[in-house]
């Protein structure tokens, strides 16, 4: 395992910092969150795989558009500023200087289901921008020496994109209420395309205003492209670590071509979204992808790291690490909050659940069929592959059950020197659901680590 990818570290902590904010803010991170907003008024490994595939593919699609925006904007005349352009269309009207692509219909609020549609919202929105059931955050864990503390990381991060995430909001509005004052429509008019009223018609307007509109456009849109560029990374390493796990023969070595033909394969199946049509087979993909799929992987997570490997072994890899317990907070939320919270959330979604549209046009019947293969396609293969094992396995149900659900062996610290600490505290690892329960819920009753004070401060 030298050469492996995993075995590779960050040189610095910053480096991992850096690299959690590309993850958390990508591309499509500064057109979806203020449109979100405004809408409402404000087997693991294969799902994992299967999700950051699809995904990476819409990740490509909007890279390359905001390319295409960067090389426009290096014009005399930036194309988004008249109407003048083959591709504009009847919607589009000229009032003054102005330019509005203005479509018939309009997105109403209802204020019945306001609050909870909201917190669905921005629960989602979560999942896509921290990326919490992706694999990328574990794929960049992974790359951290073995007494990094990915807590201080995480905290920064996740500070940093909510401040992204509220700077966006207010600049996008502000342009929005200058732009509707000015030529006398309403917000919700000017809302026509989702997100992409966002991303590709509220930031260029507002670059429009400064002096040298065309530097500053590309600086944008050059700026855009570095975190896209960072988030696809993270979105293929996950695949290609998954995939290597899989295959370790076939793959081994092989790390350059597997890349290659990964890149390819994407290539070929964002073709479909570069075409007249590939807006409308953008935002069906988008709105089943990432949704209860992700949701439904976290929820697992949540169960195998709390109730299977145990909590009580997660705060003696803490401790081996830091030389301090898990925090409360983190042992109690992954074992009783997060379940609770994902299971209301994945019901309470389902019931309020609406299916897509962009502007006046309604997707069909077959286009909803598809999108909810979307959806499925991460969950079967991890359900199909679990049955797999389920069935291979030797013996009772239940014995086999108990013995898959045990974690392997083979799962030892990354530093040598803890691995002997590790394995004489494995001799109290074994915890009824009682005990269990009661680490949980209180933090007492977990592993002994003899001479953790003397050994761990030196590894």
């Amino acid at each position: 395992m030298e050469n492996s990818a995993a075995s590779l570290k960050w040189a610095s902590n910053i480096e991992f910092v850096v690299a959690l904010l590309g993850y958390s803010i990508g591309t499509p991170e500064f057109w979806r969150v203020p449109y979100l907003t405004y809408r409402n008024g404000g087997g693991i490994g294969i799902a994992v795989a299967v999700i950051n595939c699809i995904y990476g593919v819409t990740t490509v699609t909007l890279t390359a558009w905001a390319l295409e925006y960067f090389f426009n904007s290096f014009k005399a005349v930036l194309p988004w500023t008249n109407c003048d352009n083959d591709w504009n269309t009847p919607a589009c009207y000229r009032d003054g200087s102005d330019i509005v692509p203005r479509n018939m219909s309009t997105y109403n609020s209802s204020s019945e289901n306001y609050t909870i549609m909201l917190w669905i919202e921005a629960s989602f929105q979560t999942f896509l921008t921290l990326g919490p059931g992706w694999g990328g955050l574990m794929m960049m864990g992974a790359h951290n020496k073995f007494r990094t503390n990915s807590l201080r990381s995480s905290i920064i991060s996740t500070t940093a994109t909510l401040t992204f995430g509220l700077v966006n909001g207010l600049v996008v509005f502000s342009v929005l209420g200058v732009m509707s004052e000015e030529i006398g429509v309403p917000i919700a008019d000017m809302m026509t395309s989702g997100g992409f009223s966002i991303g590709f018609i509220a930031y260029p307007k507002a670059l429009s205003y400064f002096p040298l509109p065309q530097l500053w456009c590309a600086i944008f849109y050059f700026l855009i492209l570095l975190p896209g560029l960072d988030a696809m990374a993270t979105l293929t390493e996950p695949f290609l670590m998954i995939l290597e796990e899989i295959f370790p023969k076939l793959l081994k070595n092989r790390r350059i071509l597997l890349l290659a033909v990964v890149s390819f394969v994407m290539f070929l199946l964002s073709l479909p979204l570069a075409t007249q049509a590939g807006v409308y087979i953008f935002l069906l993909v988008d709105w089943y992808t990432g949704t209860w799929s992700v949701m439904l992987i976290c929820m697992a997570e949540c169960i195998m790291f709390a109730w299977i490997y145990g909590t009580h072994r997660i705060d003696r890899d803490v401790r081996l690490m830091l030389n301090r317990p898990l925090p409360a907070i983190v042992r109690i939320s992954t074992a009783f909050i997060m379940p609770v919270f994902l299971t209301c959330l994945l019901v309470i979604s389902v019931f309020t659940y609406k299916p897509p549209s962009f502007g006046d046009y309604n997707y069909p019947v077959y286009a909803r069929a598809i999108g909810w293969c979307f959806t499925m396609a991460s969950i079967l293969p991890a359900l199909g592959y679990s049955v797999w094992v389920i069935v291979k396995a030797e013996g009772p149900f239940g014995q086999r059950i108990k013995h898959l659900a045990r974690y392997t062996p083979r799962w030892i610290p990354a530093d040598e020197r803890a691995v002997e600490i590790y394995r004489d505290s494995e001799r109290s690892a074994d915890l009824t659901w009682k005990q269990l329960f009661w680490f949980n819920l209180t933090g007492r009753g977990g592993i002994d680590i003899k001479d953790c004070g003397n050994s761990v401060p030196m590894l």
